[in-house]
């Protein structure tokens, strides 16, 4: 999301300007600061500068000339207005970095004055939303105030995979050996209750040895690739026996991979 402070909407190079910001930096909301844009031409100005967009603006609040113009992108984005006012309170300052001052007076004589006078303020509840939200403020460009991009970060969901249950562990080494020792353990209560605790104790165990087996289609594709190379070399050295030997092997773990694979897409096939 962006939002950039920039009077004057209505010339060309400035609507450019505000293209190539969403483009570059692959935005999805773009808020515009003072545009003086009139009510009567925001049509215009909004299909050149957010071009298949959906926009809102404050045009009708405002008497000399609309203030604040917001777009977004529709496929991506539901964006709905839930109240305008003049001012908001209870706010404080996001963390930011990029450009010192966010304001640059034209110089005279070669004096110039630059100042921070651009914040970007949230309330607690957006804060607890987003606790990782930071602003970067980039070069002026066409305004004399600084573009700023806000980045926000969703907290992500930590908790664990729900649990499957892969059908070709069955025939693995350790299955009923895992299977064996946990149901060997005493839980006291009902029977039901006694079958689900050792059901869900044999989650950890069986999680490793589906993760003893490796990624399973790299292992298929490896060992068709290790069975090709053999039966090269065996047509290159046919009295060879070592390499009789490794080709009988590999084309068994190679069957026994191809196997594994079959029975786990099947699975997920039809869980799907």
């Amino acid at each position: 999301m962006a939002v950039w402070n920039i009077r004057g909407l209505n010339l060309t190079l400035k609507q450019r300007e505000v293209q190539m910001l969403i483009s570059e930096k692959r935005l999805k909301v773009c808020a515009i600061l003072e545009s003086h844009v009139s009510v009567s031409n925001l049509g215009r100005v909004c299909k050149n500068v957010f071009r298949s967009w959906d926009w809102t603006s404050n045009g009708a609040c405002c008497s000399r000339g609309t203030r604040i113009i917001v777009g977004w992108d529709n496929s991506v984005v539901d964006l709905m207005v839930i109240d305008q006012t003049d001012q908001h309170n209870e706010l404080t300052d996001i963390k930011s970095h990029g450009m010192q001052y966010t304001w640059n007076q034209k110089p005279k004589n070669g004096v110039g004055i630059l100042k921070k006078i651009d914040r970007v303020m949230g309330n607690i509840h957006f804060l607890d939303t987003y606790p990782d939200v930071y602003v970067l403020y980039h070069p002026f460009r066409v305004s004399d105030h600084t573009p700023f991009i806000i980045n926000l970060q969703i907290l992500k969901n930590n908790r664990p995979k729900p649990f499957k249950f892969a059908n070709f562990l069955v025939n693995k080494d350790g299955f009923m050996d895992s299977v064996a020792a946990v149901w060997s353990k005493t839980v006291h209560g009902v029977s039901m209750y006694s079958v689900v605790k050792k059901l869900s104790s044999l989650k950890s165990p069986l999680r490793r040895l589906l993760f003893m087996q490796g990624n399973l289609h790299d292992r298929v594709n490896v060992l068709r690739k290790k069975l090709d190379e053999i039966q090269v070399a065996i047509d290159a050295n046919p009295l060879d026996i070592s390499l009789r030997e490794a080709e009988a092997k590999c084309l068994q773990d190679f069957q026994s991979a191809s196997y594994d694979e079959e029975c786990f897409l099947k699975q997920k096939s039809k869980a799907e």
